[in-house]
């Protein structure tokens, strides 16, 4: 099946959400990502998705804060917003059903998960894992790639993401206190949900998957967006420097 380009496009898009929401959700943010959001900042429906900036603090103190953030929301020791389905499920441990069924996705498609230039060292039921298999398979579909791209996209959407971290991208979104997690979470909360109402589309045979995409998106920046390749490029998630999944 051929995919437009117009809606090649809009999967490039998607991916590049993706790939920037997967770096900053797995790891903090270093001195040369946030010189990247503070020249690009981009604007969405849920925020200005840009470094924070102080003119009472040097840069190494805005990026302690940032770090101090990270720590806060995600790692803890009793963090506010632990990133993994299992988690959110009431599993006893991390790494649990939620991470071994990711597993046997992988193994079906193929896949493993890179984030940045280094396979990602985290449980695969991390959200940032999960994100970076959705750019891939999204990047996948936009490149005409003959693997059922969107079939594995729509499963990973419908039956692994989407079902927890809706009400997790909501919370995350409420309680972080510095951008760019807040209107990040946002951001890719909507653009989710625009994936999941686009994928979630029965196949027509005689006119492909594409026949009733539509044109609008409700959260993702208009393509192409020249400063969210910037901070794709500067996380070290861009496509070609592998970050997202690979074989």
């Amino acid at each position: 099946m051929s995919i437009p380009p117009a809606h090649a496009t809009h999967l490039d898009a998607y991916a590049g959400v993706f790939r920037l929401a997967a770096r900053l959700f797995a790891y903090e943010i270093d001195a040369d990502l946030y010189h990247a959001m503070a020249r690009n900042p981009i604007t969405t429906e849920t925020g200005i998705l840009a470094a924070p900036a102080s003119i009472t603090q040097s840069e190494a103190e805005v990026l302690e804060d940032m770090a101090a953030e990270f720590c806060r929301l995600f790692i803890g020791p009793q963090p506010e917003c632990p990133p993994y389905a299992s988690a959110h499920a009431g599993e006893v441990k991390l790494g649990g059903q939620a991470a071994r069924r990711i597993d046997e996705f992988m193994a079906r498609h193929g896949v493993h998960p890179e984030i940045g230039h280094q396979p990602a060292v985290l449980e695969h039921d991390h959200l940032s894992v999960e994100l970076a298999l959705l750019a891939h398979f999204c990047e996948l579909a936009a490149s005409n790639s003959s693997h059922d791209s969107l079939g594995a996209a729509r499963e990973l959407v419908l039956d692994h993401l989407w079902p927890w971290a809706d009400g997790y991208l909501d919370n995350l979104a409420a309680l972080a206190r510095h951008s760019p997690y807040g209107a990040l979470a946002g951001l890719v909360r909507d653009v989710l949900y625009d994936a999941l109402t686009q994928l979630d589309r029965p196949t027509n045979t005689s006119k492909g998957a594409f026949s009733g995409w539509t044109s609008a998106s409700r959260g993702t920046p208009q393509c192409p967006e020249p400063r969210l390749a910037l901070l794709v490029a500067a996380s070290g998630c861009s496509r070609a420097s592998g970050g997202g999944a690979g074989r």
